[in-house]
């Protein structure tokens, strides 16, 4: 393996090793890691902090890992380093152990530091890979797990047993509608929900009604025509929603928000309505009839909704009360929305 070189630097007291290992690129360190239990302990001493793990499931599956310095991507099973077997829902890409691992580090202060090279161990399942990369980058969570690009192609009961829970789950373009219902099945309860639809496609009732911390629908296809009806969003029961601009026609938003000034939507006071750089918007049909104080673009403040673990902030928005005194915050902005 191409650890073999540097072993004979584990010799030394581990002190000494922990000193030469601070020297070493990231790339040796990740290598060294992988020789033992007491190189793993070594390089987690190192105190590397991880400040944010995602896993994307697509045509691949990649864990990426944020450090104060530098982002991470480890992608698994890329050709031809594919295992196809039958499981319960017919012929599957399976998680069994990856040959090799592409691994790409983009510094976050120098690109020309960037650099991308290969791990391997024969040992290691795509278990013991998640357990050691949350192990030595200090971080357990997995704060976002992403389907996307034709991600129904891999047994979902594999990826779920690796994966077991997140705190975000982001439903895109997987290639099968009935592999959208198994990934709501298998993960759910969960926090936080991000649904693309496409054309003709509907956010099913079930999940309209749950109450996720954040729910977000978004189009899979900027040039899509869905749109999601004034039924659909009162069945909504999340603290906050975000959607795109062209999802809700002006008109129909107006109606929504009057509605819940009457008591509709009782759990929601934060909106997001999002738009892209060449979409427009009519902020005067939109806010027709509602009284509301506009907040300062300057004006950041804290929200947390309910069930969240993190706190986000909110630069300025339009707040709207209800006629029982519950105050909501509205915010028309251009490409996303909570930071």
């Amino acid at each position: 393996m191409a650890q073999t070189p540097t072993q004979p630097l584990l010799n030394s007291s581990d002190d000494e090793v922990i000193q030469k290992l601070r020297k070493l690129s990231l790339q040796e360190v990740l290598k060294i890691s992988l020789i033992s239990e007491r190189s793993k302990e070594l390089m987690e001493s190192l105190q590397i902090k991880g400040t944010h793990l995602f896993v994307r499931v697509h045509n691949q599956i990649t864990i990426s890992i944020e450090t104060g310095s530098s982002d991470l991507d480890f992608t698994f099973y890329l050709e031809p380093d594919v295992y196809w077997g039958i499981g319960a829902y017919g012929r599957k890409k399976k998680l069994r152990t990856p040959r090799t691992v592409l691994v790409e580090e983009t510094n976050h202060t120098d690109h020309s530091e960037d650099t991308s090279f290969e791990l391997k161990n024969s040992d290691f399942t795509m278990q013991d890979w998640l357990d050691h990369l949350q192990q030595i980058f200090n971080y357990r969570n997995i704060d976002l797990l992403s389907f996307s690009n034709q991600s129904s192609a891999f047994d979902i009961d594999d990826v779920k047993k690796v994966f077991k829970k997140a705190t975000e789950v982001d439903i895109g373009d997987t290639g099968s509608y009935v592999f959208n219902q198994l990934i709501l099945q298998k993960y759910f309860p969960v926090k936080q929900l991000d649904f693309e639809i496409s054309q003709n496609s509907r956010v099913p009732k079930n999940i309209l009604i749950q109450n996720f911390a954040e729910l977000s629908i978004t189009e899979i296809d900027d040039r899509e025509t869905t749109t999601v009806e004034l039924d659909e969003l009162l069945l909504m029961n999340s603290p906050a929603i975000r959607m795109d601009i062209h999802l809700m026609p002006a008109k129909q938003l107006n109606k929504f928000l009057k509605l819940w000034q009457k008591g509709s939507n009782p759990h929601m006071d934060y909106l997001c309505i999002f738009y892209k750089e060449d979409e427009g918007f009519d902020n005067e049909i939109i806010m027709k009839g509602i009284k509301y104080r506009v907040i300062s673009k300057n004006a950041i403040r804290k929200f947390k909704g309910t069930g969240a673990e993190e706190v986000d902030l909110v630069e300025g928005g339009i707040d709207i009360v209800r006629l029982d005194g519950v105050k909501a915050t509205i915010q028309i902005v251009e490409d996303d929305c909570l930071h």
